[in-house]
């Protein structure tokens, strides 16, 4: 039966990976890989993948009205400039 922690199952998927002739991982390492994981998975900044999907789409938007502004610049830009009337 599989363990309701995470981090536990992640470890214990990190020690099958040690070579099978060597010395099984000890508790002590176990506990500490365990306490180094979770520190790094706390610095991280975490997003949903729905949260994650809404920025892409926000981005390619963003892109998209970039690219039809610089259009538009350059066509004024390259417009011939009109003369004011003196």
């Amino acid at each position: 039966m599989a363990s309701t922690d995470p981090l536990r199952d992640l470890v214990e998927r990190i020690a099958a990976l040690l070579p099978a002739g060597g010395l099984a991982l000890p508790d002590a390492y176990r506990e500490e890989l365990r306490a180094l994981l979770q520190g790094v998975l706390a610095r991280g900044e975490w997003v949903t993948r729905d949260a994650f999907d809404a920025q892409v789409a926000v981005l390619h938007r963003a892109q998209a009205r970039l690219a039809e502004l610089e259009a538009r610049l350059e066509a004024l830009e390259s417009a011939p400039a009109s003369s004011d009337p003196a």
